[in-house]
């Protein structure tokens, strides 16, 4: 008797799990209220890095990245988190061809299971990181001076 009511038991609870999760599939994602997300179009950066290279469907993803500029704004630092759903070979080619048209000298490329170019150009660095995820592609670029 006992293993009857364990086996029902069993059946409920399973029951109960498929129908949650299949509830839950149906569900329409929440959307935050506009000017509250941490995600961005890159806009701004053209205008603040205009010498790099921003891969047409991206996102700036606020939270992660960080921004430095003097007064006089003769020092300029940044930190920038980028994802997209290009894919990383893709982004690659991208950058490869994009930062020597923007006048950047490629210095090195590492590539692994992410990779990572670095170029240099009148002054400044830019290190460009492209890493690979499930779905998307998260591109991190640090800028600064030599």
């Amino acid at each position: 008797m006992k293993t009857i009511t364990s086996k029902i038991s069993r059946i409920i609870l399973i029951s109960f799990l498929v129908l949650g999760v299949s509830a839950c599939a149906l569900m329409e994602p929440v959307q935050p209220p506009p000017g509250e997300e941490g995600v961005q179009s890159p806009a701004e950066l053209t205008t603040r890095f205009g010498n790099v290279p921003i891969p047409p469907g991206f996102d700036l993803d606020r939270s992660k990245s960080f921004i430095y500029e003097s007064g006089s704004g003769a020092v300029k630092v940044g930190k920038l988190h980028l994802t997209g759903w290009n894919g990383e070979d893709e982004v690659i080619e991208y950058y490869r061809n994009e930062m020597v048209a923007k006048g950047w000298s490629s210095v090195s490329i590492m590539e692994q299971k992410i990779t990572v170019m670095v170029y240099e150009q009148e002054g400044q660095m830019c290190t460009i990181i492209v890493e690979p995820s499930f779905s998307k592609t998260h591109v991190e670029i640090n800028v600064g001076p030599k």
